[in-house]
């Protein structure tokens, strides 16, 4: 027989509640789970890859929250452009792919403040509530 205290159990409850599968991960962020893998590998998603009943990761839901909130606490405030000098969060990764760059070096360039002008539109979730001046994506992707 094996025991097994209370408060390991309550430990491990609240410590799961801390962890976010891949899938969730995905509907969170509002990425691809490629994407995520590649945060993953890259250090700006921490995780583990477990071999239990099925492989899978489990990932930790404060460095999900830590991009959000990195990305929201840089939000311009009391600024406006015109809508045509913006682009989204997704338009913004497809010209860092055509650049041979990809989202893991996007989003270290806005963390590096290489990308400064963020915008929100709050009718969106996850990371495409963001956007951005193009002209300074395309700049820092061209570099």
């Amino acid at each position: 027989m094996v025991l097994i205290h209370r408060d390991q159990v309550n430990n491990y409850i609240k410590e799961s509640r801390k962890k976010l599968t891949l899938q969730e991960t995905r509907v969170k962020l509002g990425i691809s789970e490629h994407s995520i893998l590649k945060l993953l590998k890259g250090g700006l998603l921490k995780g583990e890859y477990r071999l239990t009943n099925k492989k899978s990761w489990s990932i930790d839901a404060d460095s999900v929250n830590k991009i959000l909130e990195t990305l929201d606490s840089k939000v311009q405030k009391g600024v406006s452009f015109s809508l045509e000098c913006l682009i989204s969060f997704q338009e913004s990764i497809r010209i860092a792919n055509r650049e041979h760059k990809d989202i893991l070096y996007f989003i270290s360039q806005v963390f590096q403040n290489k990308i400064i002008h963020i915008f929100l539109e709050e009718n969106n979730t996850g990371l495409k509530k963001y956007y951005f001046l193009k002209d300074e994506v395309m700049k820092v992707m061209g570099d």
